[in-house]
């Protein structure tokens, strides 16, 4: 496919959709890399379509360039930059110049971001003017890195709003109430959380029963869903004042907007950041990545938007005692609460247990550190053991279905036998065979054994489900873990933690509870 691509290239035709197609081909790593061998040594012929007649193939041809990292394109995207006139086609050539190395070039894009910022262009091109000063100040970024502000505090009291759960306002609110009336000058309930009205923040960063820390922004009216009208008022409103009196330094700020609403507002977002960008001169910047505050907007009933600003420039350490944060941990917040809730019922140092945790098994699951991680650190063990339990199951199920009009010695020799030819198709598929020979006869000897072991387990155990119930045999079966782990715990040394140790108790309580129905 990519060389047919290729070729059309060289015979020049169909110029724009080629290279469309190869840039949607290229995405995957091994296409891009067979496009570049193909292309060794004839760089120049890609180069060359920067120069067509066509806007949109200059366009791709740019994209492209920066799409496969060619270095040596880095001049001639600069010239066809200075030199295009179509202004929706500048913006593509900076994004191509943004994935090359550009440093030697960094005051030729600060010097040419303050020329587009001063020039006067037609309503209906601000949107490709806007653009462009964009990806310039993303080269910048990315060049030289962001000039972050720094925190220096408040001049005066301001509100600040601790988001938390609406049901829960009341524990934050006690918490800030201790803090005392000579830092919290006031505090209420509010509809997102507790509001407070203060000067000092560091007293506010140590609660922990809250979510976030925001900052109401004060407008003359409710935030429209327009994005034009919504920039005006931001923009006019107290924040960028707020921004100022709190931190040091003259760079721009640079920002991200959130948008919380019942349905998504890409569109309202992109039109929201560019629209800002401008009516402040650039002096608030949207930035996907490396931003220092959070322009949020929340939704309210009528459609409108209440704003608020998050300050990422502001340090909170309210939760650097946590080691480790995994997907599957409970929000600090959260856990912060249950304590809150939990604490007149605790004794002292008490110690308390996760009660979000639902299974007892994932209790005996420990998380490892790297420098403990053994073979199958890559977590595969836990799939082929899910995978062992679920064929388990349908062991119980149609061994009890087949085992009826049979009898239980019989069915196990039957099963025995499946068992027996499927084992020995996967060693010879596998190529194992081979290996039978370099066995240890020690090693052998305890094969041996658990096979004999195996083989009455399977007999007591299907004479079982003949004559019992399948969801009452099956559990009691499985107690056999129990003993698993006190001989691994003995022979092999395995730690067993408390938090382990539970589980086990959790799972055989289980277990006897449903003997017991």
């Amino acid at each position: 496919m990519l060389e047919n691509e290729f070729h059309k290239l060289e015979e020049k035709k169909e110029i724009r959709t080629t290279i469309s197609q190869i840039r949607k081909e290229i995405k995957k790593q091994d296409s891009k890399k067979a496009f570049l061998e193909l292309l060794q040594g004839k760089e120049s012929m890609i180069v060359a379509f920067l120069s067509d007649e066509d806007a949109k193939t200059r366009k791709n041809t740019a994209l492209l360039i920066g799409d496969l990292k060619l270095e040596q394109a880095k001049d001639a995207l600069i010239a066809a930059y200075l030199n295009e006139t179509t202004l929706y086609v500048k913006s593509a050539y900076l994004t191509a110049l943004g994935k090359l190395d550009v440093r030697e070039n960094l005051e030729f894009f600060k010097n040419r971001l303050l020329e587009v910022k001063n020039q006067q262009v037609p309503a209906e091109e601000q949107k490709h003017q806007g653009e462009e000063i964009r990806e310039l100040n993303e080269i910048i970024l990315k060049t030289e890195g962001a000039k972050k502000h720094q925190f220096t505090g408040f001049q005066m009291p301001h509100e600040m709003l601790l988001l938390t759960n609406r049901e829960q306002r009341e524990v934050t609110f006690s918490e800030v109430k201790e803090i005392g009336a000579s830092v919290q000058r006031k505090a209420e309930l509010h509809p997102l959380g507790v509001l407070v009205f203060s000067k000092e923040v560091t007293p506010f960063t140590k609660l922990r029963t809250y979510r976030e820390l925001l900052f109401p922004i004060h407008t003359n009216e409710r935030i429209p869903a327009m994005p034009h009208r919504a920039a005006e008022l931001l923009w006019h409103s107290d924040l960028y004042a707020f921004l100022t009196e709190c931190h040091e330094g003259d760079a721009p700020f640079f920002f991200r907007l959130e948008v919380k609403s019942a349905e998504p507002k890409t569109e309202f977002v992109k039109k929201l950041g560019a629209s800002l960008e401008k009516k402040s001169d650039w002096k608030l910047a949207n930035s996907t990545t490396d931003y220092e505050i959070e322009i949020r907007l929340i939704e309210a009933k009528d459609g409108s938007f209440v704003p608020f600003l998050k300050l990422y420039s502001m340090k909170m350490k309210r939760f650097a005692y946590r080691k480790n944060a995994i997907a599957m941990s409970i929000h600090p917040a959260t856990a912060a609460m249950l304590m809150h809730l939990a604490k007149p019922y605790l004794k002292e140092n008490a110690q308390i247990l996760d009660p979000c945790c639902g299974v007892g098994t994932m209790l005996m699951i420990t998380r490892k550190g790297m420098a403990n991680q053994e073979k199958s650190s890559d977590g595969s063990w836990f799939i082929y053991a899910v995978f062992s339990a679920v064929f388990a199951s349908l062991t119980a199920i149609l061994g009890k279905a087949g085992i009826e009009g049979v009898d239980s010695n019989l069915g196990t020799a039957i099963r025995t036998t499946v068992v027996l030819v499927m084992a020995w198709f996967m060693v010879f598929v596998t190529g194992e065979q081979k290996k039978v020979r370099t066995v240890e006869k020690i090693e052998l000897l305890f094969i041996c054994l658990s096979g004999l072991a195996t083989g009455a387990s399977w007999l007591c155990y299907y004479r079982a489900l003949q004559e019992g119930p399948a969801s009452v045999v099956v559990p009691i079966d499985k107690l056999s873990m129990l003993i698993t782990i006190a001989f691994s715990y003995i022979v092999f040394h395995e730690k067993l933690t408390k938090k382990a140790a539970f589980g086990v108790v959790l799972i055989t309580a289980g277990t006897i509870l449903l003997a017991m129905m």
